[in-house]
């Protein structure tokens, strides 16, 4: 429904790109991220075998993460082209237990492609050019899952109540930045497509209707901007603007029929976000004030609205994948045993994890479809990336992931159920007592 939409834009671009209220929330928090993790430390882990260099190859791994957000699409090749060697400066740093600078001067004299391509991109880092976008992506994914646990957790279609946890979630966080003694803060305008930067571009035909004539209008008159200014000084250079198109004509009756039929279905509003948090936050602005919100159902959620408290979406989690409550999920009522990692875990917590997922007389917490379990393992982990609430060692983060990589694999090839990975999952939780807020 148009109602359910807003379009945003992105700098630099000539396109308006549409963001899809509670759907969009939705599928960025379910988003599993693990496998394209896993291509990315693969790459990594044979140009340390072979001397080749993987990155110009791995590159194209991006397009794993495209479809988890709009955001990310549409600066999938600018803030997000380099996402792949931000995950691999994430992984050398977290498996050698070093940090930053430590892996910026050992790359230093690099004389490979590999090693001068994770020099310059910690450099863009260290000159504040740019920042970690992997771990940003999962960070957001962490902060979007949090914040949609505490407004819509509890369940109930209250929308006044919901209205007042979003105030106290969003206060707390302003709060907190001023406490950090944070700079700016993420931020989203909003205007009409003409007032764009790139308006000209979007509005092709009516900027070549009208160019000629406030070309004429404006002829050799020219804006002198101050060096600083309050905001004030915007109107004055306004003004001169004003003063030139006074005098403009109205439009002939062909230009506004063909104005209808090319600019008819533009949006009203564009908003446009300074950054990633900045549109997930828009987002949840958006449904309360569009009547909508996230109805929690089974660990994820749908989209429903105040009015009636039915769902609005056929999209509902769980309702593709029922392989979780299948028959394959009753293979391991008797007995689990978990495959081998090429290196054995040796962190008596990762043991325990391994020692109570293989434990048959443990109590399953309850049967998920597998879109489920794999929303709930991609939260766990990211969770464990950022290090939210997680009191984790490099080396118990390295040995759960790679047993959760043999887990997936187990699964791919029918020898483990889906039903194993949530045990995991289970035990992870309990033995680091920690239960993330996913809804």
């Amino acid at each position: 429904m148009v109602n359910d939409v807003i379009a945003f834009y992105v700098p630099d671009s000539n396109t308006l790109h549409s963001l899809r209220l509670g759907h969009t929330l939705i599928n960025f928090i379910l988003s599993d991220f693990s496998y394209f993790a896993e291509q990315c430390i693969e790459a990594v882990q044979k140009y340390q075998r072979t001397g080749e260099n993987t990155l110009e190859k791995a590159t194209v791994l991006k397009e794993y993460i495209r479809n988890c957000h709009p955001y990310c699409s549409a600066l999938i090749n600018t803030e997000f082209s380099k996402i792949v060697i931000d995950c691999i400066i994430d992984y050398l740093c977290t498996s050698n237990n070093v940090g930053l600078e430590e892996l910026w001067v050992k790359n230093l004299s690099a004389t490979d492609e590999f090693g001068k391509a994770v020099f310059r991109r910690i450099t863009e880092y260290k000159t504040g050019y740019s920042i970690n976008q992997w771990k940003n992506l999962l960070r957001m994914q962490v902060y979007s899952a949090s914040k949609a646990a505490i407004i819509y957790g509890s369940g109930g279609a209250n929308r006044q109540e919901h209205r007042a946890k979003k105030l106290y979630f969003d206060m707390a966080f302003k709060l907190s930045a001023e406490e950090l003694g944070g700079g700016e803060l993420p931020y989203v305008k909003c205007c009409s497509v003409p007032f764009l930067p790139d308006s000209p571009s979007i509005l092709k035909n009516a900027a070549n209707t009208l160019e000629p004539m406030v070309k004429a209008m404006v002829g050799t008159r020219r804006i002198n901007s101050p060096v600083k200014g309050r905001n004030c000084t915007h109107d004055q250079a306004a003004g001169l603007a004003i003063n030139a198109i006074m005098s403009i004509r109205s439009p002939l009756s062909s230009e506004i029929d063909q104005f209808i039929k090319i600019y008819s279905e533009l949006p009203d509003e564009v908003y446009e976000p300074s950054s990633f948090k900045a549109i997930i936050d828009l987002e949840f602005d958006k449904l309360l004030e569009r009547g909508l919100y996230l109805r929690p159902h089974s660990s994820g959620y749908i989209t429903a609205r105040y009015s009636d408290g039915e769902g609005s979406f056929e999209d509902e989690p769980g309702t593709q994948s029922d392989l979780a409550n299948s028959d394959t999920s009753k293979k391991n009522t008797v007995s689990i045993k978990l495959p081998q990692t090429d290196q054995a875990p040796k962190t008596p917590r990762i043991l325990k994890i391994i020692n109570m997922t293989e434990d048959p007389s443990r109590i399953y917490s309850g049967k998920r479809t597998m879109q489920e379990i794999n929303a709930r393992c991609s939260l766990i982990w990211s969770a464990m990336q950022v290090r939210t609430g997680w009191n984790m060692s490099v080396l118990e983060r390295n040995e759960w992931f790679r047993q959760l990589t043999q887990i997936r694999y187990g699964i791919g090839t029918g020898e483990l159920s889906p039903e194993v990975l949530d045990r995991f999952l289970d035990a992870t939780e309990e033995v680091y007592g920690v239960i993330t807020g996913a809804g």
